[in-house]
């Protein structure tokens, strides 16, 4: 009876290995040959038909002799592990507070405008053929700071290739004297012809005379200018600054964040992050916040910040410590983040497509943007010939 059921089992392993496995596994017609799933096994071919076969309790197959044999003789062969497929994350970035900027140009002045809508987020603003002016342009650029007004308003594809977004707006009627886009009336929806109908602006600049020296972007009561060439220390940074009459960034007002986010998103390259003039600092044991070289006093707590929450946040974030807690650290802005990965994915780092604050080993080495009070540099009168400022 036992011999007739080894021989039934038998045949039925022949059956499971027969056919393309059997072929795989039977490298020559008759012998002996490794089992790659289980070292203790081994398959058995004869005239070409492969049967599974288990070695002896204790012993391990041997492929080079192709025998049984003692496991302190014998290497295994190691399965090789099948390369998973990355899984596709999705993030979403969280809320900056932004509701209105331009996209798509060289300067924080020019570009396609895009409204927020909140969950849906950004969405291009389009409208009815030859509908958009320039009062209505005027309005978004008073809207984004630059008082002036605008230079031209655009309709069509003027910058370029439109990224992957839907129009939120298709329609906008301004009277051109609102002070933002959201007091005109906006019409929702998409519109048929987007390459065709969506709107942009070119802003006149706010006056460089008054930054007092060359390259700097004048917004507010501010200049800036924005240091790309190389990568130091906040430190390095600091005395760069001071070299040039001026001082580290600071950020005091939602208003300034959203501009000086754009200033950076058009000028600011592929950048790895930028140093401020903020840092934390301990005073006899008690933390305090300070922007340096200005005029704002050291406090407990920022009047206005903008921390990092994370992928996917809801609520506003919280300073992170980044580094041994009690050490100064500084406030850094940067656009883009490390996305969650699963164990054993290379990293992956996505745009937030706003430039946030994260605290910073002060030592970390990036850009930096310097800043000054603008210059009064007077007014001319009639022809100028009476001037006596100091505009160049």
């Amino acid at each position: 009876v036992k011999a007739s059921f080894d021989k039934t089992r038998s045949k039925k392993r022949q059956k499971q290995l027969q056919g393309k496995e059997a072929d795989i596994l039977c490298p020559r017609p008759d012998g002996q040959f490794p089992y790659i799933k289980d070292c203790s096994k081994f398959i058995k071919c004869w005239r070409g038909q492969a049967s599974l076969r288990k070695c002896t309790s204790g012993l391990l197959f041997n492929a080079n002799k192709g025998i049984c044999d003692f496991p302190r003789r014998t290497v295994c062969p190691k399965i090789p592990e099948k390369k998973r497929e990355p899984r596709m994350i999705t993030v979403t970035p969280p809320a900056s507070g932004q509701r209105l900027r331009l996209r798509g140009g060289t300067a924080p002045w020019a570009g396609y405008v895009q409204v927020n809508g909140g969950r849906e987020g950004w969405h291009l603003v389009a409208d009815s053929p030859h509908g958009w002016t320039k009062d209505e342009a005027s309005v978004v650029c008073r809207s984004l700071g630059f008082t002036r007004g605008a230079v031209s308003a655009t309709q069509g594809l003027s910058f370029g290739l439109v990224s992957g977004r839907s129009a939120g707006v298709r329609q906008v009627d301004c009277q051109g004297q609102e002070q933002h886009l959201m007091n005109c009336s906006l019409k929702l929806g998409a519109p048929e012809d987007l390459d065709k109908t969506v709107v942009g602006v070119r802003c006149l600049r706010n006056w460089v005379s008054e930054c007092g020296a060359v390259g700097g972007v004048r917004w507010g009561n501010k200049c800036y200018f924005v240091h790309t060439s190389a990568l130091v220390s906040h430190s390095e940074a600091r005395v760069r600054c001071s070299s040039r009459g001026a001082r580290l960034l600071s950020i005091t007002s939602q208003t300034e964040s959203n501009f000086v986010s754009d200033m950076l998103e058009a000028m600011g390259g592929d950048s790895v992050g930028f140093h401020t003039g903020g840092v934390r600092t301990k005073i006899f044991s008690e933390t305090y916040w300070l922007w340096q070289n200005s005029s704002i006093p050291p406090a407990a707590t920022l009047p206005f910040s903008l921390w990092w929450p994370g992928w996917n946040a809801t609520q506003s974030g919280q300073p992170a410590e980044a580094g041994q807690s009690g050490i100064t650290q500084c406030i850094v802005l940067k656009n883009k983040f490390s996305v969650p990965q699963e164990e054993g994915n290379e990293p992956v780092t996505a745009s937030a497509e706003y430039f946030f604050w994260k605290l910073s080993n002060c030592a970390l080495k990036l850009h930096y943007v310097c800043e000054t009070n603008k210059v009064d540099v007077g007014c001319i009168k009639g022809r100028g010939m009476t001037y006596s400022g100091t505009a160049n």
